[in-house]
């Protein structure tokens, strides 16, 4: 069954919902279609009553940490519904109104909400949907205000405050986002969620030890998200940080946890052989180099990388051979012709 997504048009906390899990080589992009996909059902099944069904599929998407928050909105409809504090019919219809946001029919969609919000005034779940709904239509300042009602209706109840928080990321109001998101895990603090996102945040704020400490605390409560791309490049990050703080020594073992989390992640290989070449471990350097380059041998920086060791060395021959290889993937690349020409000018006055 195709699901048609017009991006433009997409509701916000689901778009997120495409964004990569896993790190390259780990199938990353299906795993985030698939969580994508079992919302999508729960979505469909919901607009028709079939709760049930629906449950199953909105549980299965809350594994992943994209999909965990709009996965914990719908559940709390449902449960609302279980619960008799909610009608079937309002239910579907806020479903519904989902739907025809996901089909890019967001006319439809917000004169769908509108009408759920009039019959259920108090109820917050409808009035984060319509702000969703308003924020696809890039009209922020009624979003904001949705949000917000939301939050009043419910003012001890994390999500509310995850969803705002989310909302103000988007338009990049770091500050207020992480308000958010330490006030909903001031409120649940079993909720890991809440300090996964902040950690993202934080990562975005290139703020790696706030965002570490954040990502490790979610990571106890909710094991599976340790492999998302995310928390790998948070401890990839800071250990290039370290780098150019000389701290290599600290860098190698943020690069070394990158790597115990994804083997497969290259550019802390990379980044280790830098670390190494500093601290003259030329051998694992050479080690490190070796596995980025077998791995893909069309790795142009792992070459000038290499390349720069060997010159250091004064191993010029491998040098020039190695800015050679880097120069065939990027023949454009200047810097790597007087490189190869440098090199191999400095070899014929050794001999």
């Amino acid at each position: 069954m195709k699901l048609k997504v017009t991006l433009a048009a997409t509701p916000f906390f689901f778009l997120l919902a495409f964004l990569p899990i896993y790190s390259p080589g780990s199938n990353g992009l299906v795993d985030s279609f698939a969580n994508n996909t079992a919302l999508s059902e729960g979505v469909k099944l919901s607009k028709k009553k079939k709760f049930d069904p629906a449950r199953k599929k909105f549980e299965e998407s809350s594994r992943f940490w994209q999909a965990h928050h709009t996965s914990s909105l719908y559940l709390t409809i449902l449960n609302d519904v279980t619960n008799n504090r909610l009608k079937k019919k309002n239910a579907a219809n806020i479903f519904k109104a989902v739907h025809e946001e996901l089909n890019a029919k967001s006319k439809k969609a917000l004169k769908q909400i509108n009408k759920v919000v009039k019959q259920n005034e108090g109820y917050f779940p409808a009035h984060i949907i319509h702000a969703d709904i308003l924020v696809s239509r890039e009209n922020y300042e009624k979003a904001e205000k949705a949000f917000t009602q939301a939050i009043n209706l419910a003012p001890d109840i994390a999500l509310p405050y995850i969803f705002r928080a989310k909302f103000y990321a988007k338009l990049s109001r770091s500050e207020e986002a992480i308000a958010d998101m330490t006030r909903a895990i001031t409120l649940d603090p079993a909720y890991g969620f809440g300090y996964f996102e902040r950690g993202f945040t934080y990562c975005l704020q290139r703020e790696y030890d706030k965002a570490i400490k954040d990502f490790e605390i979610a990571i106890r409560r909710h094991p599976d998200w340790e492999h998302s791309t995310v928390v790998i490049e948070a401890y990839h990050n800071r250990g290039v940080e370290r780098i150019q703080k000389k701290s290599y020594r600290k860098a190698i073992a943020d690069f070394d946890r990158a790597i115990e989390i994804d083997p497969e992640y290259l550019n802390s290989y990379l980044s280790r052989a830098r670390a190494y070449k500093k601290l003259k471990s030329y051998t694992k350097a050479l080690k490190d180099f070796k596995h980025c380059i077998e791995s893909n041998p069309d790795f142009k920086e792992a070459y000038y990388q290499r390349a720069l060791l060997h010159s250091a060395r004064r191993h010029y021959t491998k040098a020039t051979t190695d800015f050679r290889a880097a120069l065939k993937l990027s023949p454009k690349d200047t810097k790597l012709s007087f490189k190869i020409a440098e090199s191999y000018q400095t070899n014929i006055k050794r001999r």
